[in-house]
């Protein structure tokens, strides 16, 4: 099916000024911008790299300072691809302004205190879902998961 004719005419919405030379205060400048105008403007793509190919999935920014931190198991598939390459990208994409914003670095990880203090920062029902869920694994069964939920 060809698709080439679907298009949008995008326009920047306003003019977005970089300040100095600093990656953070410049994002740090559009975040704000897209806060006002976005639906979940710290949704993003994070790309890491396995042994054969990229991989990319939707996740969510928690905080930036001299970085910017996400939250992920490390038993998952990208955490077991960022313990083995630390090389990542982000893609921040908000349509309603019509900007993006590409990031690339090295991932590392933070410190247990945050991760914890994350985990109990959560509701109970996505504290649960996480503590029960093999995250990247396939679930043998509906009644298996809903086993685990009774223990």
């Amino acid at each position: 099916m060809k698709i080439g004719s679907t298009r949008t005419d995008y326009k920047l919405k306003k003019k977005l000024i970089i300040k100095n030379n600093n990656p953070i205060d410049t994002f740090d400048y559009w975040y704000k911008n897209a806060a006002k105008l976005v639906t979940e403007p710290n949704a993003f793509c994070l790309s890491t790299i396995n042994n054969k190919s990229p991989e990319s999935r939707m996740m969510l920014l928690k905080d930036y300072d001299d970085g910017f931190t996400f939250f992920t198991n490390i038993l998952s598939n990208k955490g077991i691809e960022l313990m083995e390459n630390k090389n990542c990208s982000m893609n921040f994409w908000w349509k309603e302004i019509h900007q993006q914003v590409r990031i690339s670095g090295i991932c590392k990880l933070i410190k247990t205190d945050s991760t914890k203090e994350y985990f109990y920062s959560r509701p109970k029902g996505s504290q649960i879902a996480a503590y029960l869920s093999n995250q990247s694994k396939r679930i043998a069964s509906y009644e298996t998961l809903i086993k685990k939920y009774k223990k």
